[in-house]
Protein backbone atom coordinates (compact mmCIF):
# COMPACT_ATOMS: atom_id res chain seq x y z
CA UNK A 1 0.00 0.00 0.00
CA UNK A 2 0.98 3.31 -0.89
CA UNK A 3 1.09 6.33 1.56
CA UNK A 4 -1.20 8.44 1.56
CA UNK A 5 -1.34 12.05 1.49
CA UNK A 6 -0.41 13.40 5.65
CA UNK A 7 -3.34 13.28 7.87
CA UNK A 8 -2.50 11.72 11.12
CA UNK A 9 -0.49 9.45 11.98
CA UNK A 10 -1.65 5.89 13.19
CA UNK A 11 -0.48 5.62 16.13
CA UNK A 12 -2.23 8.78 17.19
CA UNK A 13 -5.22 7.96 15.72
CA UNK A 14 -5.30 4.55 18.04
CA UNK A 15 -4.60 7.17 21.06
CA UNK A 16 -7.24 9.80 20.46
CA UNK A 17 -9.97 7.15 20.16
CA UNK A 18 -8.79 5.81 23.98
CA UNK A 19 -7.24 2.30 22.49
CA UNK A 20 -4.22 2.55 25.07
CA UNK A 21 -1.34 5.65 25.70
CA UNK A 22 0.21 6.78 22.41
CA UNK A 23 3.81 4.86 23.52
CA UNK A 24 1.33 1.39 23.64
CA UNK A 25 -0.79 1.83 20.99
CA UNK A 26 3.06 1.72 18.80
CA UNK A 27 3.84 -1.68 20.53
CA UNK A 28 -0.08 -2.75 19.34
CA UNK A 29 0.89 -1.41 15.49
CA UNK A 30 4.66 -3.06 15.82
CA UNK A 31 2.38 -6.37 16.80
CA UNK A 32 0.21 -6.20 13.39
CA UNK A 33 -2.58 -6.17 14.95
CA UNK A 34 -3.98 -3.22 13.14
CA UNK A 35 -5.25 -3.02 9.29
CA UNK A 36 -5.94 -0.17 7.24
CA UNK A 37 -8.72 -0.66 4.45
CA UNK A 38 -7.47 -4.37 5.10
CA UNK A 39 -3.93 -4.57 4.58
CA UNK A 40 -1.67 -5.05 7.86
CA UNK A 41 -0.08 -1.84 8.95
CA UNK A 42 3.29 -2.42 11.11
CA UNK A 43 4.18 1.02 10.88
CA UNK A 44 3.39 3.40 13.76
CA UNK A 45 3.84 6.21 11.97
CA UNK A 46 1.76 5.33 8.64
CA UNK A 47 -0.48 8.19 8.22
CA UNK A 48 -4.04 7.92 7.61
CA UNK A 49 -6.76 9.79 5.55
CA UNK A 50 -10.39 10.03 7.49
CA UNK A 51 -12.07 8.02 4.99
CA UNK A 52 -10.03 4.68 5.59
CA UNK A 53 -11.48 1.70 7.48
CA UNK A 54 -9.18 1.02 10.41
CA UNK A 55 -9.73 -2.45 12.58
CA UNK A 56 -7.96 -3.27 15.45
CA UNK A 57 -7.95 -6.88 16.44
CA UNK A 58 -10.95 -7.80 13.48
CA UNK A 59 -13.09 -5.09 15.18
CA UNK A 60 -13.48 -1.66 12.80
CA UNK A 61 -12.61 1.55 14.71
CA UNK A 62 -14.80 5.20 14.75
CA UNK A 63 -14.13 7.35 11.48
CA UNK A 64 -11.58 10.24 12.47
CA UNK A 65 -14.87 12.02 12.00
CA UNK A 66 -15.73 11.18 15.49
CA UNK A 67 -15.92 13.96 18.14
CA UNK A 68 -12.97 13.62 20.94
CA UNK A 69 -15.18 14.45 24.38
CA UNK A 70 -14.27 14.71 27.60
CA UNK A 71 -16.95 15.11 30.60
CA UNK A 72 -16.88 15.27 34.63
CA UNK A 73 -19.72 13.49 36.66
CA UNK A 74 -20.40 13.65 40.17
CA UNK A 75 -21.50 9.76 40.52
CA UNK A 76 -23.72 9.32 43.17
CA UNK A 77 -23.63 6.55 46.20
CA UNK A 78 -25.06 3.50 45.02
CA UNK A 79 -23.69 3.62 40.66
CA UNK A 80 -20.66 1.23 39.71
CA UNK A 81 -18.09 2.48 37.34
CA UNK A 82 -18.81 -0.21 34.93
CA UNK A 83 -21.06 -0.94 32.08
CA UNK A 84 -24.20 -3.43 32.65
CA UNK A 85 -22.84 -5.98 30.84
CA UNK A 86 -19.34 -6.16 33.24
CA UNK A 87 -21.73 -5.94 35.83
CA UNK A 88 -21.97 -8.83 38.16
CA UNK A 89 -25.61 -7.52 39.13
CA UNK A 90 -28.16 -5.99 36.53
CA UNK A 91 -30.03 -4.61 39.56
CA UNK A 92 -26.99 -1.95 40.12
CA UNK A 93 -26.62 1.28 38.63
CA UNK A 94 -23.78 2.59 36.16
CA UNK A 95 -22.61 5.61 35.57
CA UNK A 96 -23.66 5.52 31.85
CA UNK A 97 -26.80 4.94 32.99
CA UNK A 98 -26.62 8.59 33.60
CA UNK A 99 -24.76 9.66 30.34
CA UNK A 100 -27.43 7.65 27.92
CA UNK A 101 -27.83 10.73 25.52
CA UNK A 102 -24.41 11.13 24.74
CA UNK A 103 -23.50 9.72 21.52
CA UNK A 104 -19.88 8.84 22.14
CA UNK A 105 -18.33 5.87 23.68
CA UNK A 106 -16.40 7.23 26.90
CA UNK A 107 -14.77 5.46 29.02
CA UNK A 108 -14.10 5.99 33.26
CA UNK A 109 -10.85 7.42 34.05
CA UNK A 110 -10.08 5.66 37.52
CA UNK A 111 -13.00 4.62 39.41
CA UNK A 112 -15.28 4.98 42.21
CA UNK A 113 -16.60 2.10 44.41
CA UNK A 114 -20.22 1.54 44.56
CA UNK A 115 -20.61 2.91 47.84
CA UNK A 116 -18.34 6.37 47.35
CA UNK A 117 -19.41 9.31 45.21
CA UNK A 118 -18.01 12.94 43.78
CA UNK A 119 -15.78 13.77 40.75
CA UNK A 120 -14.98 11.06 37.72
CA UNK A 121 -13.87 11.64 34.43
CA UNK A 122 -15.13 9.79 31.27
CA UNK A 123 -13.54 10.88 28.01
CA UNK A 124 -12.69 9.22 24.63
CA UNK A 125 -9.08 11.02 24.46
CA UNK A 126 -6.92 7.74 25.40
CA UNK A 127 -3.92 9.88 25.68
CA UNK A 128 -6.06 12.57 28.28
CA UNK A 129 -6.78 9.52 29.81
CA UNK A 130 -3.27 7.90 30.18
CA UNK A 131 -2.08 11.49 30.99
CA UNK A 132 -4.61 11.76 34.35
CA UNK A 133 -4.91 8.05 35.33
CA UNK A 134 -1.05 6.93 35.36
CA UNK A 135 0.90 7.25 38.98
CA UNK A 136 3.83 8.47 36.57
CA UNK A 137 1.94 11.86 36.29
CA UNK A 138 2.05 12.41 39.95
CA UNK A 139 -1.70 13.77 40.03
CA UNK A 140 -3.28 14.46 43.48
CA UNK A 141 -7.16 13.17 44.34
CA UNK A 142 -8.67 14.75 47.29
CA UNK A 143 -11.26 13.08 49.18
CA UNK A 144 -13.90 14.18 52.34
CA UNK A 145 -14.27 10.98 54.71
CA UNK A 146 -17.07 11.37 57.37
CA UNK A 147 -15.99 8.57 60.30
CA UNK A 148 -17.05 7.10 63.42
CA UNK A 149 -14.49 6.47 65.80
CA UNK A 150 -12.10 8.18 68.13
CA UNK A 151 -9.33 9.98 65.61
CA UNK A 152 -6.60 10.50 68.27
CA UNK A 153 -2.82 12.64 67.47
CA UNK A 154 -1.56 9.07 67.49
CA UNK A 155 -4.41 7.47 65.19
CA UNK A 156 -3.32 10.83 62.51
CA UNK A 157 0.27 10.51 62.56
CA UNK A 158 -0.39 6.59 61.84
CA UNK A 159 -2.57 7.08 58.93
CA UNK A 160 0.00 9.53 57.33
CA UNK A 161 2.83 6.96 58.23
CA UNK A 162 1.00 3.90 56.66
CA UNK A 163 3.04 2.72 54.35
CA UNK A 164 2.10 -0.89 54.24
CA UNK A 165 -1.48 -2.17 53.51
CA UNK A 166 -1.96 -5.80 53.70
CA UNK A 167 0.90 -7.40 51.68
CA UNK A 168 0.88 -3.77 49.40
CA UNK A 169 3.21 -1.12 49.61
CA UNK A 170 1.29 1.96 49.07
CA UNK A 171 2.76 5.86 48.72
CA UNK A 172 2.15 8.04 51.37
CA UNK A 173 -1.18 9.86 51.76
CA UNK A 174 -1.65 13.15 53.38
CA UNK A 175 -4.12 12.89 55.82
CA UNK A 176 -5.91 15.46 58.20
CA UNK A 177 -8.74 16.37 60.45
CA UNK A 178 -11.53 18.99 59.01
CA UNK A 179 -13.90 18.77 61.55
CA UNK A 180 -14.31 16.99 64.86
CA UNK A 181 -16.84 16.25 66.82
CA UNK A 182 -17.90 14.08 69.84
CA UNK A 183 -18.65 11.08 67.78
CA UNK A 184 -17.22 11.96 63.91
CA UNK A 185 -14.83 13.47 62.52
CA UNK A 186 -14.32 14.53 58.82
CA UNK A 187 -11.08 13.72 57.47
CA UNK A 188 -9.01 14.70 54.21
CA UNK A 189 -7.38 11.98 52.39
CA UNK A 190 -4.76 12.84 49.47
CA UNK A 191 -3.64 10.34 47.29
CA UNK A 192 -1.20 10.23 44.47
CA UNK A 193 -2.01 6.70 43.38
CA UNK A 194 -5.33 4.61 44.06
CA UNK A 195 -5.22 1.56 45.32
CA UNK A 196 -8.49 -1.10 45.57
CA UNK A 197 -10.51 0.59 48.16
CA UNK A 198 -7.45 2.43 49.62
CA UNK A 199 -9.08 4.74 52.31
CA UNK A 200 -11.48 1.99 53.55
CA UNK A 201 -9.16 -0.52 54.38
CA UNK A 202 -6.80 2.71 55.92
CA UNK A 203 -9.50 3.27 57.85
CA UNK A 204 -10.55 -0.43 58.64
CA UNK A 205 -6.37 -0.93 59.73
CA UNK A 206 -7.11 1.54 62.67
CA UNK A 207 -10.60 1.10 63.70
CA UNK A 208 -12.38 4.02 62.10
CA UNK A 209 -15.67 3.00 60.24
CA UNK A 210 -16.79 5.34 57.56
CA UNK A 211 -20.13 6.91 57.00
CA UNK A 212 -19.34 8.91 53.41
CA UNK A 213 -16.16 8.94 51.17
CA UNK A 214 -16.70 11.49 48.77
CA UNK A 215 -14.24 12.63 45.91
CA UNK A 216 -13.67 16.36 45.82
CA UNK A 217 -10.49 17.42 43.72
CA UNK A 218 -9.10 15.80 40.76
CA UNK A 219 -5.72 17.74 40.64
CA UNK A 220 -5.79 21.79 40.75
CA UNK A 221 -9.51 20.63 39.48
CA UNK A 222 -13.03 21.39 41.80
CA UNK A 223 -16.55 21.97 40.62
CA UNK A 224 -18.74 23.08 43.34
CA UNK A 225 -22.09 23.62 41.13
CA UNK A 226 -22.80 19.65 40.28
CA UNK A 227 -24.86 17.78 41.80
CA UNK A 228 -25.39 13.92 42.27
CA UNK A 229 -25.92 12.54 39.33
CA UNK A 230 -24.96 15.81 36.60
CA UNK A 231 -22.61 16.09 34.54
CA UNK A 232 -20.78 18.42 31.95
CA UNK A 233 -18.63 18.97 29.60
CA UNK A 234 -14.97 20.03 30.38
CA UNK A 235 -13.72 23.25 28.81
CA UNK A 236 -10.22 23.36 27.79
CA UNK A 237 -9.11 25.39 31.17
CA UNK A 238 -10.75 22.67 33.04
CA UNK A 239 -8.17 20.07 31.28
CA UNK A 240 -5.40 21.85 32.24
CA UNK A 241 -6.50 21.99 35.92
CA UNK A 242 -6.95 18.40 36.05
CA UNK A 243 -3.59 17.61 34.44
CA UNK A 244 -1.46 20.40 36.18
CA UNK A 245 1.06 18.84 38.59
CA UNK A 246 1.96 19.57 41.61
CA UNK A 247 5.51 21.15 42.56
CA UNK A 248 5.66 18.29 45.67
CA UNK A 249 4.19 14.96 45.85
CA UNK A 250 5.59 13.51 48.76
CA UNK A 251 2.70 14.97 51.59
CA UNK A 252 3.73 15.89 55.08
CA UNK A 253 3.52 13.06 57.46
Amino acid sequence: MNEPDATTRLQVYLAKRAVASRRACADIILSGRVYVDGERIIEPGFRIRSDMRVVLDGQELAKMESAIRSIILYKPRGYICSRKLQSTSRNLGTVYDLIEDIPEHLNTVGRLDKDSEGLIVLSNDGEFNERLSHPRHGHSKTYLVTVTGHVSDDCLKRLNACRQLESETIQPVAVSVQTHGKRTAVLKFVLHEGRNRQIRRMCKLYRLEIATLVRTKIGAFEDHVLSPGDWRDLLPEDIARLTQQHESKQPLG
